[in-house]
């Protein structure tokens, strides 16, 4: 774990789940989500270390249960790909695929 995660969460957030559940509660966006929620653009690296993909895809989830717009990148690199223009997303969720560089097909 390059960015010693859990004591970085730990750190931040007061302790552990256990000892501080409200700073958790209030640091995730899960818990946050309404149908007053803005779209959203999800962007997620393949290789991140942080945060599983799964997060995300649960994330995603929760957004369409509450009607709110989103669509997803999700590929190696994705925030340099972006930089560079030079890389397609991947479907993330209910078929909405963004392309970095130029329209598909």
């Amino acid at each position: 774990d390059l960015l010693r995660s859990r004591w970085l969460l730990r750190s931040y957030l007061g302790g552990t789940p256990e000892e501080a559940p409200e700073a958790y509660r209030l640091a995730s966006a899960y818990g946050q989500v309404s149908s007053e929620t803005p779209p959203f653009l999800l962007f997620h690296g393949e290789r991140d270390e942080l945060v599983w993909i799964a997060q995300s895809e649960r994330f995603s989830l929760r957004l369409a249960e509450h009607g709110v717009p989103a669509t997803g990148l999700l590929g190696p690199g994705v925030l340099e790909g972006l930089a560079r223009r030079d890389r397609a997303g991947t479907k993330f969720r209910s078929g909405h695929v963004v392309v970095c560089g130029g329209a598909p097909g």
